[in-house]
């Protein structure tokens, strides 16, 4: 039998719990009350890097377990390449990433013609929010569109006018905190603060995933009594690896020193998903928060694993690890695009185990979907996760 909704027909073959999450789904939509929606997207993570797996045995995350236990836990989490900036691709445009001639890295940046996800939030109404990694505009592996602007006076990756069009803060964010490391392009300060025109923001001090966690909860902290995207792209377990005692304390005992890098950077992320659950509390807004958490691609194992040191050597392995998965990053086997995913909805989305293949495409369709944008025929290779 099925159920005529106006989000649409809902089959009840797969029991109440569909039918009562639709429902509530459909209740926020006719009341007009968007959910806030939430990517964390990590870097290099390994599918066993997330305890909630019950994999590895030496990894803690328990506040990322707590949101995949009581929500949807995928156990055939994709993403759609095994590199970073055509994963990263497919995700902010929630398109396969190959229909627009980005195959790997070198194939930055995203071309302009595209429409992003945020530009179709924002025109609903969000405010929107990119922090962290974005990776998606013109850079020194940028060969071809470097070929294709090298008429100009300038230097084409360090000219703001040709640069500047390729940025979160000119694709639809309204809000941006941009960089991977110490140094950031923002659009305001971690006091929540307006910063205009955008400007650099520099700090040599503390951990990067902290600063992103900052970042992220100003974001929140500037829109909580609106709808709010927040894309959050923490720039770890990715090396460089960096000794950071606060987290790397944590993690005592014999291991490789690598292993204990994916093991405090990640623990570093928990603490910062923690932080933001914690505000979202306070804020009275946890209940009308869609959280969605995947890797944007496996971890590099480079093939041995080599434990080498961090000074000097900062690429190879960076200590996250692929199991019981074949292969690693850049190889389009289970190891490098099958990642830890879950989606966390308190109150709307009932604790499970889903065991259907689901790709991260699909989180760009459910958040539109969430946020009443109506998109065209074709428009999307994702689908609404929802039902």
């Amino acid at each position: 039998m099925g159920l005529q909704l106006g989000c649409g027909m809902l089959t009840m073959k797969n029991g109440s719990y569909i039918l009562l999450a639709l429902l509530s789904v459909c209740m926020l939509a006719q009341a007009g009350q968007q959910p806030n929606v939430i990517f964390v997207i990590t870097d290099d993570h390994g599918y066993s890097d997330l305890g909630a797996y019950g994999i590895a045995d030496d990894i803690h995350t328990p506040n990322l377990d707590d949101l995949a236990n009581n929500g949807a836990l995928m156990t055939q989490g994709y993403v759609t390449a095994p590199q970073c900036s055509p994963s990263r691709a497919g995700v902010v445009t929630g398109r396969y990433q190959n229909r627009f001639g980005f195959e790997e890295n070198g194939d930055k940046p995203l071309p302009l013609g595209e429409i992003t996800i945020a530009e179709r939030m924002r025109d609903a109404g969000y405010a929107t929010g990119f922090v962290g990694k974005w990776h998606l505009n013109p850079d020194r592996s940028s060969k071809q569109w470097i070929a294709a602007n090298k008429d100009t006076t300038k230097d084409p990756v360090l000219n703001p006018e040709l640069v500047l069009p390729y940025r979160p803060m000119s694709r639809g964010f309204t809000d941006a905190f941009e960089g991977v490391t110490y140094n950031y392009f923002t659009t305001y300060d971690l006091e929540g603060n307006d910063v205009s025109p955008a400007r650099a923001y520099g700090n040599k001090e503390d951990f990067r995933v902290d600063i992103q966690t900052d970042a992220a909860l100003a974001f929140i902290k500037r829109h909580s009594d609106e709808p709010f995207f927040l894309h959050l792209a923490y720039y770890a377990p990715h090396v460089p690896c960096v000794v950071t005692e606060k987290y790397f304390s944590r993690f005592p005992g014999e291991m490789a020193e690598r292993r204990r890098w994916a093991l405090a950077s990640i623990s570093a992320i928990d603490d910062g998903v923690g932080r933001i659950v914690a505000l979202l509390k306070e804020k009275g807004i946890e209940e009308n928060t869609v959280i969605f958490f995947f890797g944007d691609n496996g971890a590099p194992l480079k093939i041995e694993k080599k434990d080498e040191p961090f000074e000097g050597v900062q690429g190879g392995w960076n200590g996250s690890l692929n199991d019981p998965m074949v292969g690693e990053k850049g190889m389009v086997a289970d190891g490098g695009v099958r990642v830890p995913f879950f989606v966390n909805w308190k109150g709307t989305i009932p604790a499970q185990r889903y065991e259907h293949p689901v790709i991260s495409l699909d989180a760009s369709a459910t958040a539109l979907a969430l946020a009443g944008v109506a998109t065209g025929e074709g428009a999307l290779d994702g689908v609404n996760l929802m039902p």
